[in-house]
């Protein structure tokens, strides 16, 4: 069931990349910034290689973004049309290139 375990990885890298900055182990750290940096990097990399597998499989999907939908949303809120198939591509490509500035920019 590629499709509910593609989401569910798209949630939690949304989900970490919106509160990784409230620990302080990373914030508090000599290179704080630079971490918090790279590891939402990272976080942005797994969502747009999810996004880009869903893509792979099933054709245009349902683009989410920064929004976290809650594993208890009633179906309504979780029933979205897919978006085009380019506006998918650009979307993806997107998070890539932020992704890659925000990792070669915090080695």
């Amino acid at each position: 069931d590629f499709w509910s375990g593609y989401y569910q990885g798209i949630r939690s890298a949304t989900y970490f990349m919106q509160h990784v900055g409230e620990c302080k182990e990373i914030t508090d750290a000599a290179n704080g910034a630079q971490l918090l940096a790279r590891y939402i990097g990272a976080a942005r990399a797994l969502r747009a290689y999810y996004y880009y597998s869903l893509l792979k499989i099933f054709g245009p999907v349902v683009i989410i973004g920064d929004d976290v939908v809650a594993p208890d949303a009633p179906l309504e809120d979780v029933q979205l049309a897919r978006s085009p198939y380019d506006s998918c591509v650009d979307y993806i490509a997107s998070e890539f290139d932020k992704a890659a500035a925000d990792i070669r920019a915090n080695p």
